[in-house]
């Protein structure tokens, strides 16, 4: 339904606010806390003759308006390496508390791979939240 209607002064108002209430919900839902997304492990491990970076985001109430991806040195991760894999997944602890995990394989690093930035990005409507880790050479002895 569309209304076209030019009225000035206080009627407007009057009408507006009589079209929000006939608009609003008649059933209660339950409040859900929204909040930023926080990081809250993220980490890089050696895996024989590949290397992986995982980013654990709790979403903040937001798991399905939650997006998480990843830069190196502030490039997007896709867009720098063409060898990798990235997944996804969704986890659900002990307590109840979903998170996002992603987790990239790298199948093989160059030397200056080991001085890039890689930061993992989570953003919802909240907000947004950032980390950055770096891949360590491992020597061997």
């Amino acid at each position: 339904m569309t209304w076209t209607l030019t009225i000035s002064g206080s009627l407007c108002v009057c009408i507006t606010a009589v079209m929000l209430l006939h608009s609003s919900p008649t059933t209660a839902h339950p409040k859900t806390e929204v909040t930023a997304p926080t990081i809250v492990n993220i980490a890089h491990k050696r895996l024989g003759t590949s290397y992986r970076i995982t980013c654990k985001v709790n979403p903040g109430g937001l798991k399905d308006e939650t997006m998480v991806y990843w830069l190196a040195d502030g490039h997007f991760l896709e867009e720098v390496y063409k060898n990798i894999n990235v997944t996804k997944t969704e986890k659900k602890s002990n307590d109840g508390t979903e998170y996002l995990h992603t987790k990239v394989v790298f199948t093989d690093l160059s030397q200056k791979d080991f001085h890039t930035n890689f930061t993992c990005i989570a953003m919802n409507p909240a907000g947004f939240a950032k980390e950055n880790v770096r891949i360590k050479k491992v020597t061997r002895r």
